[in-house]
């Protein structure tokens, strides 16, 4: 049997930690059309971090708030918080210690990164929790979950760059890209 810290690793999802290569576009855009763009590996790499942590608070969150609806699930009835009980004390303090590690990890890149972050942690609560909890409203849960892609170009952009922002044009067709998808 596994030892019971291993079900809070697991709702975390470090094996998602993948789909942040969503955020390499966001860095290598930046490197072609900001001339003071840096490919300085301490923000990309503190950076990156920062993403992983806030995605996994995003996580912990959805999978236990969504442990009772996901018991009717033919795939998800098989995840952690479905199966086994956990605590909600420790669910919601490790909620936010991901949260602040990320949040402190991403002031260390620049305080344009920071507020990218403090947008994501902001999403993924208007997603997740009531009263709003978008991803109970048809076309509203794909639109603001795909939000998520333009935020990850952000976070790339601003590993590299605190100058200039993208432009809208690929802002947009990042965030239509990841609805369609």
């Amino acid at each position: 049997m596994r030892h019971r810290g291993y079900a809070y690793l697991t709702i975390a999802r470090p094996d998602h930690w993948i789909k942040h290569i969503f955020i390499l576009p966001g860095i290598l855009i930046a490197e072609r059309l900001d001339p003071a763009a840096s490919l300085n590996i301490t923000p990309i790499l503190v950076g990156t971090l920062s993403a992983c942590f806030l995605a996994s608070a995003n996580y912990v969150i959805n999978e236990f708030l969504d442990a009772e609806s996901d018991r009717f699930h033919p795939i998800k009835k098989h995840r952690i918080a479905v199966v086994q009980p956990l605590s909600a004390r420790y669910v919601y303090l490790e909620y936010a210690g991901l949260i602040g590690v990320g949040l402190a990890l991403a002031s260390f890149v620049n305080v344009y990164f920071l507020g990218t972050a403090a947008v994501f942690v902001f999403m993924a609560v208007l997603y997740n929790v009531k009263p709003v909890r978008l991803k109970d409203h048809f076309l509203v849960d794909v639109l603001s979950e795909s939000l998520n892609n333009p935020l990850r170009l952000l976070f790339g952009w601003f590993m590299v760059t605190s100058v200039t922002v993208p432009p809208s044009s690929v802002l947009l067709a990042y965030w239509f890209g990841g609805a369609f998808l």
